[in-house]
Formats: structure tokens, sequence, C-alpha cells
């Protein structure tokens, strides 16, 4: 897992980048050969987490816990992205956005079953998840003022 490509991905960190069904599998063996690997940051300072989690908002899709149980550790928690936003930052952002009227219309037109929308638990177990790994206060504070934009309902 040292060798990476020319913007600093190791195979876990590509493997993150991917929605396919086998990703869940891939990654898990990628973690169990080179743990090490969780908290290797690219030339963008993004975590495999860090990627994972951002894959998941550009593509208006939610987190997975599993994965983000298998990519978490204090320091990948911890770690600031290029625009300094750790994971927790990006999970608030991404859990505001997912229940926005426009999320909604996303779901609604490029699901086949029009009921199916984000589903809260998974941000939440995903958090369960973050939190145990000892996240810094400033990256508590900026989860806490991304869920002040949280739809109310």
């Amino acid at each position: 897992a040292t060798m990476t490509n020319d913007h600093g991905e190791t195979a876990l960190g590509l493997a993150c980048h991917g929605f396919v069904p086998a990703c869940e599998a891939v990654i898990h063996a990628l973690v169990k050969a080179f743990p090490s690997s969780r908290n290797h940051v690219n030339s963008f300072t993004e975590t495999p987490l860090h990627i994972h989690l951002n894959m998941s908002r550009s593509y208006h899709v939610d987190p997975s816990p599993f994965l983000v149980r298998q990519l978490t550790t204090v320091d990948a928690v911890n770690t600031k992205d290029r625009r300094g936003y750790t994971p927790l930052c990006i999970l608030g952002k991404g859990a505001s956005e997912s229940m926005t009227l426009f999320a909604s219309c996303i779901h609604f037109f490029s699901t086949p079953t029009s009921h199916e929308s984000s589903n809260i638990d998974n941000y939440k177990k995903c958090l369960h998840v973050l939190l145990d790994n000892d996240p810094s206060r400033e990256s508590k504070t900026q989860f806490l003022r991304d869920l002040l934009h949280f739809p109310k309902s």
C-alpha cells in the first residue's frame, strides 16, 4: 500500500473513489492487508475516509457505515483536507445536504422506487463511529455548525 499514483493515492484511496458492488469487499481486504494505509493522505490531504465521505456527498448517496467503520482511525478522524475539513465536517455537510428538497428531487428522479430517500440511520451510524475515535473540538464545533443548516421537519 506504499505505492501511490501521481496524486499520492494508494490502492485503498483509489478503491474509496468507486461505487461498485465489490467495493466493500475490496476495501475490507485492503484494510486487512495494509491497515496503515487508512492514515495515508493523498496530494489533496485526504485520507481514504475523506474520499469515501466526499464521494458519497458528490454522488448524493448515503455513506456506508461499514466502510466508515473500516476506514476510521483516530488519526484519520482528525486529519484536515486541503479545505480544512475533517471527516466529521464532511459527514455533517453531507447529512445536511442529503435531507434537503433538492436531494429529495434527485432521489425521486434517479431511483426506480420513488419512495426511496436518504437514510438518516446511515448518518447516525457513521457519526457514532467517528465520535468514538476522538475527533478534535474544532471538528465537533464545525459539525454542529453544519447541523444548523439541517432542514427542520
